[in-house]
């Protein structure tokens, strides 16, 4: 809900290389393929490795997995970057889009 341009957008990633995709599916036809790997970055610089699933809460928000070492990420836009594990500083589970 806070990135409503993304919704109906279906985002998948490649386990052993981590790159993460998006694409729009209308009507039997793929539109919209972006590749996301550069864009979607921890702030704090980390690589996200071994991505083993996407998840969406109740608010829509969307989140993703490494199963490397089991964070979960929110995707969230560089205007919502904030503390948002409240550990006191922007970190790898504070992703931004």
């Amino acid at each position: 809900s806070a990135m409503p341009d993304l919704q109906g957008t279906y985002f998948f990633a490649d386990f052993p290389t981590a790159e993460i995709w998006s694409l729009r599916h209308e009507d039997g036809t793929v539109s919209e393929l972006t590749n996301w790997t550069e864009t979607l970055k921890p702030v704090n610089g980390a690589e996200i490795e071994e991505i083993s699933s996407f998840g969406e809460d109740n608010a829509g928000e969307l989140y993703l997995c490494s199963y490397k070492d089991g964070t979960v990420y929110k995707i969230v836009t560089l205007a919502q970057v904030a503390d948002l594990n409240r550990d006191g500083r922007a970190n790898a589970v504070d992703i931004q889009l």
